[in-house]
């Protein structure tokens, strides 16, 4: 409201906002510890998201909204944080949902740091991270690109091999049905001829 008050309209809205928490295993983590990052991490970046498109619809100019998630938005990443994984697991499906819910005048991208060393976590532990002026110089350029991902670590991509190969390799020995045989039941195809 303060930014359309005093410019006149948003083109950017950034959702960038999040925590760490508690590294713990999952079936040790208290209730609150997982509202908290459920909080900010997920509730925060929803209600940004609903709030920046609402304005941006009604202005109807071209305009675009960017959400932090993580390398952990790509793959689980973090052994012992599975609630936060989960929250930008989470972000990355609701980004996705926003581009394409959206009129075409809105784009939606999702931000995929890898480790950088910044504030979010000890400094003992995130000084290992890349410099964050490394990072701006290589994030900056992707953003308001024809893209959905602004990607900033290429190491990444061996971990999103490791899990899709693995995700592709329990298809083959699960005993499901051909893709042939199910292409009629694919819910994307399905919803799109009924819309």
């Amino acid at each position: 409201a303060d930014a359309i008050d005093r410019m006149g309209g948003i083109d950017v809205g950034w959702n960038n906002a999040g925590i760490m928490g508690v590294s713990s295993p999952l079936q040790d983590l208290g209730w609150s510890d997982y509202r908290a990052l459920m909080e900010v991490n997920l509730d925060a970046v929803f209600r940004g998201s609903q709030r920046f498109a609402q304005a941006m619809i009604r202005q109807g100019t071209p305009a675009l909204i960017l959400n932090t998630g993580s390398e952990n938005s790509l793959f689980h990443g973090v052994p012992g944080g599975g609630a936060y994984v989960a929250t930008k697991a989470a972000v990355r499906a609701l980004t996705r949902s926003l581009d394409e819910d959206t009129p075409r005048h809105i784009q939606a991208q999702l931000i995929c740091p890898g480790f950088v060393h910044t504030q979010l976590g000890p400094d003992e532990q995130f000084r290992h991270g890349m410099h964050a002026d490394r990072f701006a110089d290589i994030a900056f350029p992707q953003i308001g690109a024809d893209r959905f991902f602004i990607l900033t670590h290429g190491y990444n991509a061996v971990r999103v091999r490791e899990e899709t190969d693995r995700l592709l390799g329990e298809f083959e020995t699960s005993g499901a049905a051909s893709a042939e045989d199910t292409a009629r039941y694919d819910v994307r195809s399905i919803y799109e001829s009924l819309t």
